[in-house]
């Protein structure tokens, strides 16, 4: 009865870190987003992961946050 939840955020920095493309799923026990997006040339970039777990009440069970790599465009 579990359920996981997924936003992806491509963050592009101009000075500082900035939300440009957000994605999200939610599914059973798993949750994925796929998809292409292009991307401005000259910036830095780097994706914004926070995954979150609920009960079959949807009550949340945990959180947590990552960040890739930052990749040079």
């Amino acid at each position: 009865g579990y359920k996981a939840e997924v936003v992806v955020e491509l963050q592009q920095n101009n000075g500082s870190w900035n939300t440009i493309k957000t994605w999200s799923s939610t599914g059973g026990t798993s949750a994925e987003v796929d998809e292409d997006y292009y991307v401005e040339g000259g910036y830095a970039y780097r994706l914004k992961l926070t995954h979150r777990a609920y009960d079959a009440n949807w009550n949340q069970l945990e959180s947590f946050v990552k960040y890739s790599n930052t990749v040079y465009n």
